[in-house]
């Protein structure tokens, strides 16, 4: 554990022994409600991703830490998107490609693609994607004779994604880690953080840890419809 660690688990460990009469041995976590001897870390309270995010950061678990930010905080980044992001920028940027997978409709069906790193057949139609002077060659799954005959119609880049499960885990832990660090263990030890940590963030980590993010996506959706 390196100094700028110590220094915060230092004053948490006090705080927990006033609270509880007894200090923690390694570190409570507030999500898990559990004491444990495993791998810490610096844990920001806002994904430091957004602009301007205070640069605030508490103690957790490095595996809680990294569940919630790979499944749930980076496709919650996607809310970041914005109109003056042209429709090219998202198949050329890799970031926003991955997170908001961008749809080439023909008449509001999807046309697959690629991006072309080698010469494309000559049954698929090479398009370059241009933005700030960056060019992206893709192949579309269509004949050059098809794209030709359909220059009039309605050919669209549909960017779409449904951040919702992701906005409700990310605001959620956001808001517990927020109060954790302003109150500490006055709140962290209460009915209330028991209720939003371990009975909410905590229970859906122990019931998906490992496990697919489609899976824990779906799972989410499931449990927010209930």
């Amino acid at each position: 554990m390196n100094a700028t660690t110590e220094s915060k688990l230092k004053p948490l460990r006090a705080n927990y022994n006033q609270v509880r009469g007894y200090p923690f041995k390694h570190f409570f976590c507030p999500i898990l409600w559990k004491d444990e001897n495993v791998e810490l870390c610096e844990a920001h309270i806002v994904n430091q991703a957004f602009p301007n995010s205070a640069p605030d950061w508490t103690i957790q678990r490095k595996d809680v830490d990294n569940f919630y930010g790979s499944i749930f905080e980076e496709d919650f980044l996607a809310f970041q998107y914005h109109e003056n992001h042209s429709p090219g920028k998202t198949v050329i940027d890799k970031r926003l490609s991955r997170r908001l997978q961008p749809k080439i409709l023909l008449n509001d069906k999807p046309i697959d693609y690629f991006v072309a790193q080698n010469e494309i057949p000559n049954k698929y139609t090479r398009l370059d994607f241009e933005h700030n002077g960056q060019i992206l060659p893709l192949g579309l799954k269509i004949p050059p004779e098809d794209v030709i005959a359909s220059v009039n119609q309605n050919w669209e880049i549909l960017i779409s994604k449904d951040i919702r499960v992701a906005a409700i885990a990310s605001l959620i832990k956001a808001a517990h880690l927020t109060l954790f660090e302003m109150v500490g263990y006055q709140y962290a030890l209460s009915a209330g953080s028991h209720f939003i940590g371990r009975e909410i963030l905590g229970e859906f980590f122990y019931q998906n840890y490992g496990k697919k993010k489609s899976q824990i996506i779906r799972r989410g959706l499931e449990q927010s419809n209930d």
